[in-house]
């Protein structure tokens, strides 16, 4: 019997059996009859399209967060290895994410070399989201609007369909896709472009990166034609100049320099506000805060590191083995108003910095905002300054980064920007990872920064494994390294896609620990 594309088995139900939170659908219907308005292609898009707002207390119960390995990849994040600290600590990311962060050929597999994660969760539930995009899109065609707010509803729910599935390619993609080369992109293997909402037979092919963007830029420009005037329900719904935002990042990505200028600019004229941290009292990471443009997904990463109990009971620690990286932290100046707006010192604990950036009340429990997709002013400020740094446009670079620092240094104690050249490539990149940590975007950006043409960097990351027997016996901790140009870089396709489909790409090799130290 011939398979169908595993998939799209599992993303036909997404065509025909929806459901969310509202249970505006019956999960035994077998057709598309139930839309019957833009009303209810508008619940659907709300639904089952936008990546939606979880909290999830453990990496393994992570079925509605999404990504969250990106944070712990990358360089943001230390693992605790202090004996001293282990008897309070449940070891919930360490065990399921091993496979991620230390890079290994199988991210699936733990320490012990058991199944304990899912790789293919994301691949799976991002696809089903454009499918589900897709669906809006075909079954829009066939609404007739009869008046002007019905046609202004169309145009909003047309736009916020585009966005979304060139937002899931873009994530895909970047996941697993090698970072963009302009001069390799027709070459190199990208991901498969759903564009359809029916099921195919036979095995998926993987289009060229070149033809990946090709689609993302299409769905974007589209996307803001489409939202040009409309007015944003919420932060929860894309509006006009968080796309405007995102083309700018995708341009960036391209090394389309002129491009991402152009689009950072446009964001900044129609959504200007940059929160000033000498007089901001409120959190930063609010859905009243007029500089958050949209979020869309999940949080996990605040409750998978040490916390701290804001009612003065004493410490509390996350479900995980991790603190925020030593690195990171003193990466910021004691002037530099992030670093208590961000991170804060307990006496308990004082070589630890507990993360504070994305709580709205101390607990991550109540975030408001995703840590895998959130879209503020800043980084429009940084996309802008980055662009022009690298096109050698310093005055403009250095006025650009300054607009954003003049709102994050203590003003008594402001200087301005002097760097020039690949100085003040590498002063705006550091400050992009001040500015975004913990949001998602890091891993990202370390990997285009190796594959820059320009001003290319790159950075050995190293992580720790603590070896347990049970959950408290400590036995030695394993340290792991990935170097520049590693295939690691990009993660391995799920497991079952390469079973089923014998797709060729992502091979890693396997990783052993470079050093280890029994307790």
């Amino acid at each position: 019997m011939k398979k169908l594309n595993i998939i799209y088995l599992l993303l036909v139900v997404a065509g025909f059996s929806f459901t969310s939170c509202n249970d505006y659908l019956e999960e035994t219907s077998q057709d598309l009859s139930y839309i019957n308005s833009l009303d209810d292609l508008d619940e659907l898009l709300l639904g089952e399209v936008y990546l939606q707002r979880t909290t999830s207390v453990r990496v393994s119960d992570a079925t509605g967060t999404y990504l969250p390995y990106v944070h712990f990849m990358a360089d943001e994040l230390d693992h605790v290895t202090d004996a001293a600290y282990q008897s309070g600590i449940y070891p919930n990311s360490a065990i399921d994410l091993f496979g991620y962060y230390t890079w290994q050929r199988q991210v699936s597999l733990g320490i012990d070399g058991s199944n304990v994660y899912d790789d293919a969760l994301d691949w799976t539930r991002i696809y089903k989201c454009i499918v589900s995009a897709n669906v809006v899109l075909d079954e829009l065609d066939k609404l007739q609007a009869k008046d002007e707010e019905a046609k202004m509803q169309a145009r909003r729910i047309k736009g916020e369909a585009l966005f979304n599935r060139a937002t899931d390619f873009f994530l895909l993609v970047n996941l697993f896709g090698d970072a963009y080369q302009p001069a390799l992109a027709d070459q190199t293997l990208g991901i498969p472009l759903k564009l359809t909402s029916y099921t195919e037979i036979g095995a998926f092919k993987r289009a060229n990166l070149k033809d990946v963007y090709a689609q993302i830029l299409s769905d974007l420009n589209s996307a803001e034609e489409a939202l040009r005037d409309i007015p944003q329900q919420s932060i929860y719904r894309i509006n006009h100049a968080g796309i405007c935002l995102f083309l700018s990042r995708v341009y960036l990505y391209m090394q389309d320099y002129d491009n991402a200028i152009v689009w950072a600019q446009k964001c900044l004229d129609e959504a200007p506000e940059v929160e000033d941290l000498n007089s901001f009292a409120t959190n930063l990471f609010s859905e009243e805060n007029r500089s958050v443009l949209f979020s869309m997904g999940g949080n996990i990463i605040a409750e998978n590191i040490f916390e701290y109990d804001p009612w003065g009971t004493g410490p509390e620690f996350g479900t995980g083995q991790f603190i925020v990286g030593s690195e990171l932290y003193n990466s910021f100046a004691d002037n530099d108003l992030r670093k208590t707006n961000f991170f804060h010192i307990n006496d308990m604990y004082p070589g630890i910095p507990l993360y504070d950036k994305q709580y709205s009340d101390g607990m991550s429990s109540h975030t408001e905002l995703s840590d895998c997709f959130t879209l503020r002013t800043a980084e429009a400020w940084l996309n802008l300054a980055e662009a022009y740094a690298v096109k050698g446009e310093t005055m403009n670079a250095q006025a650009a980064i300054e607009s954003l620092l003049k709102n994050r240094i203590e003003i008594s104690s402001f200087e301005s920007v002097a760097q020039t050249g690949t100085e003040l490539v590498s002063f705006i990149r550091d400050e992009r990872r001040k500015e975004l940590c913990m949001e998602g975007h890091r891993w990202f950006d370390l990997r285009r920064y190796q594959a820059n043409t320009a001003y290319p960097q790159t950075k050995t990351l190293y992580s720790s494994a603590v070896v347990k027997l049970g959950y408290y016996d400590l036995v030695r901790v394993d340290y792991y390294k990935l170097e520049p140009n590693d295939p690691a870089w990009t993660l391995p396709l799920p497991v079952y896609e390469s079973e089923y489909n014998a797709s060729e790409g992502n091979e890693r090799n396997a990783r052993e620990p470079y050093d280890s130290v029994n307790y």
